[in-house]
């Protein structure tokens, strides 16, 4: 089995933004997965955060890391560094979809200005059943957020498939 998460190229949109994609296969049913990303408790240990507001369409988002980060230009933020936007689209087992910004430490990259999606596709790979998760975050203000980004996902992403290894 590949345990590797998969990252895609950086894409350049018209508009000047960015947005990424990250992938793993991950031994769980599509069900687990979707549990993990739509419980408060759950997601807020995936994302190793304090998570604010309960999940469901509608409802704002504030993520809470209670730790610090330095960013693609070497400055160094938080703790505590945050993460708020509001729950876009719930599709039971195959899609979560909510925004995604600071606006506090990163003044160029307002709360709510970018879309994080995941989509959870059942599948088999290499004999072993599970699913395949790919996040896709869709207009990051400049390269180097969106890069920030690739390895955030790809970390949190990275955790969720050795937990089920």
């Amino acid at each position: 089995m590949n345990n590797v998460v998969n990252i895609a190229d950086l894409i350049k949109n018209e508009d000047g933004t960015f947005d990424i994609e990250v992938s793993a296969f991950i031994k769980a049913s599509a069900e687990t997965i979707y549990e993990i990303l739509t419980n408060r408790e759950s997601f807020a240990h995936f994302m190793e955060c304090e998570l604010e507001h309960e999940i469901k369409v509608g409802n704002p988002i504030k993520f809470i890391f209670n730790v610090s980060y330095t960013d693609h230009n070497g400055v160094t933020h938080g703790p505590p560094c945050y993460a708020i936007g509001e729950i876009v689209k719930m599709i039971p087992n195959k899609f979560f979809s909510f925004t995604w910004g600071d606006g506090i430490t990163v003044k160029d990259f307002p709360a709510g200005s970018t879309l994080v999606e995941f989509k959870i596709e059942p599948g088999s790979e290499n004999g072993i059943d599970g699913c395949r998760v790919t996040i896709h975050h869709r207009d990051n203000p400049s390269e180097g957020i969106a890069k920030d980004h690739t390895q955030g996902w790809s970390y949190h992403l990275g955790n969720c498939v050795k937990r089920y290894a």
